[in-house]
């Protein structure tokens, strides 16, 4: 609210020089604006366009920053403590007598070391099961001397490396001991630990480890199951194990002949041309080799079910004409018998 024309008002009432100018209603209207002015900033709250009242969620909001802002601040001065900065060292030889004088006379905690401008960063703490002992890491692109007792180079072009060795290690005064290189140990059995890295060698099957790319194909009327190696894929340029899916046989499960497939699409029985009398032969497929097989259907007997023969077929068939004579041969006889009742 623009609070310049109350401003205004009040200086005129304040200033005012002619007798009775000020009156009730002048003075009063002065008041009732000042008021009103009150009532609206009591109901206006701040945004990111006005000023205005502070919410509560607002004072929240940066109460809890501040605290935030005071653990930083007492987060970063306990860091200080433990940190410290060094000058450049121009030569490796300064670099290797600056890490040996960093020992129980020194802070523990955080060095930082530039050598020729590049910072290695090195730490110094008391070993906790033994207070004679002290623990020197040491991070950063440094190469070492073959009997890793010093620092032989340092510099960006060399491979990053931490190590690690330790002031009186064997009890005594015994000094610093040879540089140790701070290497996970390779896992090279099915279980491993927190401590070991997995090591994937596609030369030899037993430390081959097979990620999750792996597909189902045929090839040369093959099935085939490939599984891409660790770093590799299923590609023909890549890095794979490839084994081929076993088809089922009569001893054990395994996928489905095609041939055999083949063989049930095109099965037919079929009748053979045979002249037999007293058999009747199927001919049916053999799903195991292609060829055929015969199914033998033997002749009925008094003691079992089977096909009727020829010569069963034609007994039959002469008695169903005898039959036909004798019921011709019975009508006849009933019409005469008719006839002769007739006359009687």
């Amino acid at each position: 609210m623009d609070t310049s024309s109350l401003h205004s008002a009040a200086s005129t009432i304040r200033t005012e020089t002619q007798e009775s100018a000020n009156t009730a209603e002048r003075v009063g209207s002065c008041l009732d604006s000042i008021v009103t002015a009150i009532d609206e900033l009591s109901t206006t709250y701040a945004n990111s366009t006005q000023a205005g009242l502070m919410t509560s969620a607002t004072y929240n909001t940066l109460s809890t920053q501040v605290t935030r802002i005071d653990e930083i601040n007492e987060r970063l001065t306990h860091l200080s403590d433990r940190y410290f900065a060094t000058a450049n060292c121009e030569s490796i030889d300064e670099l290797n007598n600056r890490l040996n004088a960093i020992k129980e006379s020194n802070n523990q905690g955080l060095y930082v070391i530039p050598v020729f401008g590049i910072p290695l960063l090195a730490t110094i703490a008391c070993n906790k099961n033994d207070q004679s002992v002290w623990v020197q890491t040491l991070s950063g692109c440094v190469l070492l001397t073959d009997d890793a007792q010093k620092i032989k180079d340092a510099g960006s072009y060399l491979s990053y490396v931490q190590l690690v060795r330790y002031y009186n290690k064997n009890g005594g005064k015994s000094g610093w001991s040879a540089w140790e290189k701070v290497v996970p140990t390779a896992q090279t059995t099915p279980d491993g630990n927190s401590k070991q890295y997995i090591y994937s060698d596609s030369t030899t099957k037993n430390h081959s480890v097979l990620c999750g790319d792996f597909k189902v194909f045929q090839n040369s009327g093959q099935c085939l199951l490939r599984f891409a190696i660790w770093g590799g894929d299923t590609s023909t340029s890549g890095k794979y194990i490839t084994r081929e899916i076993p088809v089922a046989n009569t001893s054990s499960n395994g996928l489905f002949d095609k041939e055999y497939l083949k063989r049930l699409r095109n099965a037919t029985l079929t009748e053979s041309a045979d002249t037999s009398t007293t058999e009747v032969k199927i001919t049916y497929p053999n799903y195991a080799d292609g060829s055929t097989k015969t199914l033998t259907l033997t002749s009925a007997t008094s003691a079992k079910a089977g096909i009727l023969t020829t010569s069963t077929y034609n007994t039959i068939m002469t008695s169903v004409q005898r039959l036909d004579d004798y019921r011709a041969q019975i009508k006849a006889l009933e019409a005469r018998v008719a006839a002769l009742e007739a006359k009687a």
